[in-house]
């Protein structure tokens, strides 16, 4: 496992608009689990600090510029501020590309690597949840996810959402949009 489960995050906890902060929890611990080193904001939980960074004026400023398409979205809530926006604001550089075209396989060639992949999928009640692949089990042939809400195997019931096992008919079920599958992966 890439992350440790000291290093879980939920963002049921989030000050800022906990139902929706799945993606700012994301990616703190996608950057704990590829040891990507982030600033933070003493006395500010790092997954709330991500969530105000990414709704300031000058993000929003930048969303409408850089992806007018999604003008009635959140930065928090757009897949490319991660990697185009936050990534040099709390690292100092670009870290990832978003990809729209990816299959299992490019998920398990990424955990073998020592990347995690945050992507986002679809579940009962829930159009659209971020969450972080942090490991793979070779014996049973399962990617492990870091879940920010808990477990979807529950319908969300259990908040734990640490070592979730996805089958690759669970991932092809959940992870969106279709055949291929959205991330971020390490540039």
């Amino acid at each position: 496992m890439l992350l440790k489960p000291e290093d879980y995050y939920t963002q049921r906890n989030n000050k800022h608009a906990p139902e929706i902060a799945c993606m700012n929890t994301s990616r703190i611990m996608f950057y704990l689990a590829a040891k990507i080193p982030y600033t933070h904001k003493a006395g500010t939980a790092d997954d709330d600090y991500i969530y105000e960074l990414l709704n300031t004026d000058k993000a929003k400023a930048f969303a409408k510029e850089k992806y007018p398409w999604l003008k009635n979205l959140p930065p928090n809530e757009i897949h490319g501020m991660y990697g185009t926006y936050l990534d040099k604001l709390v690292t100092g550089k670009r870290r990832t590309d978003f990809f729209n075209d990816l299959v299992w396989d490019d998920f398990i060639t990424q955990i073998a690597m020592g990347n995690p992949v945050m992507t986002s999928g679809r579940f009962p009640g829930i159009t659209g949840h971020a969450f972080v692949f942090v490991g793979y089990d070779f014996n049973t042939k399962e990617l492990i996810a870091a879940d920010p809400y808990g477990d979807p195997h529950t319908d969300y019931q259990s908040d734990k959402g640490y070592g979730i096992r996805y089958t690759k008919d669970y991932f092809e079920e959940h992870v969106k949009p279709g055949k291929l599958k959205w991330g971020h992966i390490i540039i």
